[in-house]
């Protein structure tokens, strides 16, 4: 995954106070389309562990850096709200939601060669 970035740190931070950090956002960008079937679910399910009463938002975005071909997908940016108990339906959605948009630009690829 090396073009993939994480904020798993600095994260969005809604909340200090008593010295708790409040985590309401976690962005994910790539610029390799393939590289959203790797994201860590075990690592957010973690995440949202320890929030278990909270919404946490999850953005994934992706930015095609391809200059060779006009159809493509260029850019999208997707958010979700994820809850600690509707985490499993939200992440098979969400994985859904990726593979169709992978399977397109898949078949852009290969419709150029």
């Amino acid at each position: 995954m090396k073009n993939i970035i994480v904020l798993p740190i600095f994260l969005f931070v809604s909340a200090f106070s008593f010295g708790q950090l409040e985590v309401n956002k976690i962005e994910i960008k790539t610029t390799d389309i393939e590289e959203f079937n790797e994201l860590d679910w075990e690592w957010m399910k973690d995440i949202l562990t320890t929030y278990a009463n909270k919404e946490l938002t999850l953005v994934l975005t992706y930015d095609n850096t391809e200059k060779h071909s006009k159809v493509k997908i260029d850019h999208f940016e997707m958010s979700f709200q994820l809850t600690y108990d509707a985490f499993e339906t939200d992440k098979e959605r969400i994985k859904t939601q990726l593979k169709k948009l992978i399977l397109l630009e898949k078949k852009y690829r290969e419709g150029l060669n």
